[in-house]
């Protein structure tokens, strides 16, 4: 098995947790267990590992299954990349999705080409974020067409948010002006009608577009962006 040897032993209510029959309780937990995350220590997270594995492959409910993938891309671990590979392909959004992203911390390469083969399918929640950000990280100025009607279609969401962030670093890989201006503009007429955490968000995104256009003498480009900017 590819984690480390810890064994789950008096690891308390949260690990036993994940032994009840009730997917809602194990979902729960996870949630409760993701939102501090980023506190715990590495004894905790070295003890959950094996555990999230076990939801990662065996799971049943995709809720619980996809949240246990999504922790389990946390560890960065090269070991877990064929069964995010394969997980990609789960025909619920959510585990794809929480698949995809996964992959694409450890091998963008191989996210960017599972992301590609999924251009022709209908894209929704948590697996359009994970296929366009692929696309976005890995993409080229030829994907231009696809990325405006993939962002465009998208509807006004909190998703959108994570996409609009990959976009506008996609932007930057992006040379001819009228594209780039055309980018702005459908980025700035989803900002506008959002709410204020939003727009300091997309704001903050936009000043270091314009920062880097700048840097790169295209002043005709940053003049544009920072137009649609505070004063």
């Amino acid at each position: 098995m590819p984690y480390t040897n810890a064994k789950p032993i008096g690891v308390g209510f949260n690990t036993k947790a994940m032994e009840d029959k009730y997917w809602g309780l194990r979902f729960f937990i996870l949630q409760q267990v993701a939102r501090q995350w980023s506190r715990k220590t590495d004894t905790t997270k070295c003890i959950f590992e094996p555990i999230l594995y076990d939801l990662a492959k065996n799971e049943k409910n995709a809720l619980v299954r996809g949240q246990a993938i999504d922790m389990l891309g946390t560890y960065v671990n090269h070991a877990y990349k064929h069964l995010f590979i394969d997980a990609v392909n789960d025909s619920s959004y959510t585990i794809a999705g929480a698949a995809l992203t996964a992959l694409s911390k450890i091998d963008s390469a191989a996210a960017s080409q599972c992301a590609r083969k999924q251009m022709s399918s209908k894209l929704k929640r948590s697996l359009a974020v994970a296929v366009l950000t692929a696309i976005m990280n890995d993409g080229k100025e030829d994907d231009f067409n696809f990325m405006v009607k993939a962002y465009n279609q998208m509807p006004f969401t909190s998703y959108k948010l994570n996409v609009t962030l990959s976009f506008a670093n996609y932007i930057d890989k992006i040379h001819d002006t009228a594209k780039i201006k055309q980018c702005i503009d459908f980025i700035i007429n989803f900002r506008n009608p959002g709410p204020d955490v939003f727009k300091r968000i997309i704001n903050d995104e936009l000043k270091k577009l314009a920062i880097k256009k700048e840097a790169e003498g295209l002043k005709e480009q940053a003049n544009y962006i920072n137009s649609f900017l505070p004063k």
